[in-house]
């Protein structure tokens, strides 16, 4: 009754504390929409009065600047007093308004002037050089001048390290090309909208805190006032019924043997239902005295068939038909299972005497007690069929022991001979192995010996080739002597002709010129002499020229000999590689083969042992086999007499 107690004190309390939180919920957010939207207010208020002062103020220096260009006709002059004025100018209570100018020359701008950094007059700026957030403010201070719009940016403070929010307003002066700015910092809003919204949360705090603490009164009276009228009208004649109730379940539950009726005096629904309840009470006790009687009768049958006594039955009537059935289909079952546990005894305690010919009748059995008697029926044919095979085993393995036991000494027999014969072939086998390996060597020794001759011949061929470098030599050096010669013979000539053209001048000159005919013929002689060697010259350097080109020729023939005689050796050098690869591969066979046989060989030995031992577990075998056909002879089994190898 304390659950239903809970559930009506939660259907009533849940619905009122959602309200009261939905109605909180809706006030504080109210709460703060007014607030905010009052702070917003306050902002775009301050906003609006600093963007009034900075339109103001570039109001009147545009006020200025044009008072100005009328005193001037010359407009250099006009530009340097409105700078002078400008530079001067400043307001806010800190003196932290002042004004600068953007001037256009060609594609470029440049500051026209700066009030607070007069250095900066006449220096290029870029107007598309950004502000901490990307913003390139002062092209759109440039592009504003003519829109009357304002420009937010930020920008360092003068004096801090603060990079803080700040308003521009800008307008263009064509006279002067100049695109005049003024701004101020607006830091000073937002700390005061920041202060006012600190007081208003803390205002919505208190206030906050006060509608949780007045709520939670309200509940907990609420509460206490719900939960002493739910005790009032539902909890206290719950609580009776629900004695009753209890009483009557533990009568049920044997837990006590009296039963407390219950309050039917309401004239409620909850009277009515007593009195119903009062009704059955009456009847269920008289039909469950009743059924006690049967159900604590057969409880002690169940208990001796428990045990294993199948004899006890219910005796016991009731007036309750399942009951009534209960009992005679109990008795009926122990009947039956008695019958039928009989059956399967007779027939395990034949099984014990070793004869296996008898089986379980099965008819009119079902489920576990069927499964009882086919297992016991099973494990007879099973038990059959294992005698049978193991007879059948017996004279099989009595007949197989016998062959097993001839073939097993024409084994040992044969292993013997073969152990002697594979030593004889081991024998042979190392002396072949034994000639390979000196002829192996021997090829060796042969193909060092073909190497050293292909070095010979390699240097032969190579002092051949110079001798034919030599004899191209002799030959070149032959035919400038031909030359030379050549040469000679024409000096000769002309020499022998001027002797002639001399003699016949002396000749003419008489007297006078006999000794120089007599030199003309000297010269003359000595002309000849001179052709005379350069022939016999000539002759000996022809023949020595046929000599080199004979020497050249045979020098190249030699050359060519050594090229087949070379290809010759490195065709013989490698058949020798070929026959000294399968000479050593042979080695490796048979050496390889003389290890297999000697492996053969032990295995051989040792086959001989185990055929000895194998000898002596046939014998063994066919004891054994004898006394299996012995074993099975002595039991009763169906098939015995049939059974054959």
């Amino acid at each position: 009754m304390k659950t239903l107690k809970v559930k009506l004190l939660f259907l009533a309390i849940v619905p009122l504390v959602i309200s009261m939180i939905l109605l909180s919920i809706i006030s504080i957010n109210n709460l703060v929409t007014t607030n905010k939207a009052l702070l917003t207010g306050y902002e775009n208020d301050m906003i609006n009065e600093k963007e009034q002062l900075l339109k103001n103020e570039i109001n009147t220096v545009i006020g200025v600047v044009q008072s100005v260009l009328q005193k001037y006709e010359n407009k250099n002059d006009a530009k340097a007093e409105i700078i002078e004025i400008l530079t001067n100018i400043r307001y806010l209570e800190n003196k932290s308004g002042y004004f600068f100018a953007y001037e256009k020359k060609q594609s470029d701008y440049y500051f026209a002037f700066h009030a607070v950094k007069p250095k900066l007059n006449g220096v290029k700026t870029n107007i598309l050089a950004p502000d901490i957030k990307g913003f390139a403010f002062r092209k759109a201070l440039i592009d504003n001048a003519k829109k009357n719009e304002f420009v937010t940016y930020y920008y360092k403070k003068p004096n801090t390290e603060k990079v803080l929010k700040k308003i521009a307003f800008s307008q263009y002066i064509k006279e002067l090309n100049w695109t005049i700015v003024t701004g101020m910092y607006v830091d000073d809003v937002y700390e005061k909208i920041t202060q006012m919204e600190n007081n208003a949360n803390e205002n919505i705090d208190n206030t906050i805190l006060y509608n949780i603490i007045l709520s939670i009164i309200l509940l907990i009276v609420t509460i206490i006032l719900i939960a002493v009228v739910i005790k009032k009208m539902f909890n206290d004649p719950l609580e009776k019924f629900e004695e009753g109730i209890i009483s009557f379940f533990d009568y049920l539950n044997r837990k006590s043997v009296n039963i407390h009726r219950l309050d039917d005096s309401r004239e409620d629904e909850l009277g009515k239902m007593a009195k119903i309840v009062n009704e059955n009470i009456v009847k269920t006790r008289a039909n469950i005295d009743e059924d006690r009687q049967v159900i604590d009768n057969t409880i002690a049958a169940l208990s001796e068939f428990e045990k294993g006594d199948l004899s006890q039955r219910v005796h016991v009537n009731s007036s309750n038909p399942a009951l009534l059935e209960l009992t005679k289909l109990l008795n009926q079952m122990g009947e039956k299972l008695e019958i039928n546990i009989k059956n399967i005894l007779t027939v395990l305690n034949q099984y014990t005497a070793y004869d296996y010919t008898n089986k379980v009748p099965t008819k009119g059995i079902k489920k576990h007690l069927l499964e009882l008697a086919d297992g016991v029926n099973v494990l007879g044919d099973a038990t059959t069929q294992m005698l049978i095979e193991n007879k059948k085993n017996g004279l099989t393995l009595d007949k197989s022991s016998s062959i097993l036991l001839s073939n097993v000494k024409t084994l040992s027999t044969n292993s013997s001979e073969a152990a002697v014969a594979l030593e004889q072939t081991a024998a042979a086998l190392e002396e072949v192995t034994t000639n390979i390996s000196s002829n192996t060597q021997n090829i060796v020794e042969m193909a060092h010996h073909a190497n050293e001759v292909t070095t010979s011949v390699n240097s032969g061929q190579k002092l051949a080739s110079e001798t034919s470098v030599a004899m191209d030599e002799i030959d070149t050096e032959v035919t400038s002597i031909s030359e030379a010669i050549q040469i000679i013979d024409q000096i000769a000539f002309q020499t022998n002709i001027l002797s002639l053209n001399a003699a016949v001048e002396a000749a003419t000159a008489g007297e006078a010129g006999k000794g120089f005919a007599v030199v003309a013929q000297e010269v003359r002689n000595l002309a000849s002499r001179s052709a005379d060697a350069a022939n016999e010259i000539k002759a000996l350097v022809e023949n020595a020229t046929q000599k080199a080109n004979k020497g050249k020729k045979i020098s190249d023939e030699m050359i060519d000999g050594y090229s087949h005689l070379n290809a010759s050796i490195s065709e013989t050098l490698k058949i020798i590689s070929d026959v000294e690869s399968s000479s050593k591969e042979q080695l490796a066979g048979i050496e390889q083969i003389n290890d297999s046989v000697a492996v053969l060989d032990g295995q051989t030995q040792e086959n001989a042992e185990i055929a000895a031992k194998t000898d002596e577990i046939a014998t063994q075998t066919d004891k054994i086999a004898k006394l299996i056909v012995s074993s099975t002879d002595k039991k009763q089994f169906l098939g015995k007499e049939l059974v054959k190898v």
